[in-house]
């Protein structure tokens, strides 16, 4: 935890989103909050990458709280929590635009990982959702890269892939900030 912004830090995230299962553990696979934050970092453009990220890492302190159950204050406290954390990354403040790029990335993962890891009894009412076989596939290569015995491992491989990209799309932030002509750096096997 970032004593001088009292946000979690990327080390923080890496650790915890990792280890972290989606649907808290309610689906026929278990999948974690990591792999969800590998997903939706593969759907953004590379200004977005470091915010798809991350996005998530209010969950570091709160926990995956699934969205039916989860309030309003959660909301609201999990949103002063990210902008925190940004702000300690060095992270410039996202456009109204871009947040809403950012949420249909997230949105966009929620529901493949309905149809794939997520809890069966959700299904029938999310069936009205156009499903994303490409998507779906990105999950499930997630799943099989990061097993949850690779995911649970403190410091562990998933982790360390996590640090990874996190610095790799900050550097292309950076870079951004810079010049507004940059190549981007290195994809994923999924990047865009």
């Amino acid at each position: 935890m970032s004593a001088a912004h009292g946000a979690p830090t990327v080390q923080d995230l890496a650790i915890s989103l990792t280890r972290l299962p989606r649907f808290t553990a309610n689906g026929p696979l278990w999948f974690s909050v990591g792999n969800h934050c590998f997903v939706v970092y593969d759907l953004l453009p590379w200004r977005l990458k470091a915010y798809g990220l991350t996005h998530d890492g209010a969950e570091t302190v709160g926990n995956d709280v699934p969205k039916p159950m989860k309030p309003a204050i959660i909301e609201r406290r999990e949103h002063k929590i990210t902008n925190r954390m940004w702000a300690a990354m060095g992270l410039p403040a996202l456009s109204a635009e871009d947040e809403r790029i950012v949420k249909q990335a997230d949105t966009l993962a929620l529901y493949a990982e309905l149809f794939t890891a997520g809890p069966v009894h959700l299904r029938k009412e999310y069936a009205h959702v156009q499903r994303d076989k490409k998507i779906e596939e990105l999950i499930m290569y997630y799943y099989h890269r990061f097993t949850p015995e690779i995911c649970v491992q403190y410091n562990g491989p998933a982790a360390q892939e996590f640090i990874k990209r996190f610095n790799a799309s900050l550097r292309f932030v950076n870079l951004q900030a810079g010049s507004a002509n940059t190549a981007a750096p290195h994809t994923t096997r999924a990047g865009k």
